[in-house]
C-alpha cells in the first residue's frame, strides 16, 4: 500500500524532490541527444546518475503544453 504523505503535491511548495537538469547536444551527424541528471550531483554521483535519449525518443515540452 502506498503512503499518501510521500506523494508530491505541487500546491505545497518546496519539497525534498531533487531538481534535474537537461542538456540537448547534437553530434557531428546532426543527431540530437537529451541527457538528464540531478542538478546537485558532482563527482562519482554525476558520472553514475544520468540518462540519455536519442532524437525521436523525446519531445519539446513547450510543444505539448
Amino acid at each position: 500500500m502506498s503512503d499518501p504523505n510521500l506523494a508530491a503535491n505541487p500546491n505545497e511548495g518546496p519539497s525534498d524532490i531533487d531538481e534535474f537538469v537537461s542538456e540537448v547536444t547534437v553530434n557531428t551527424h546532426g543527431t540530437a541527444f537529451c541527457t538528464i541528471y540531478p542538478g546537485e550531483a558532482s563527482g562519482i554521483e554525476l558520472m553514475t546518475t544520468w540518462i540519455t535519449a536519442k532524437q525521436g525518443s523525446f519531445v519539446d515540452l513547450e510543444r505539448f503544453r
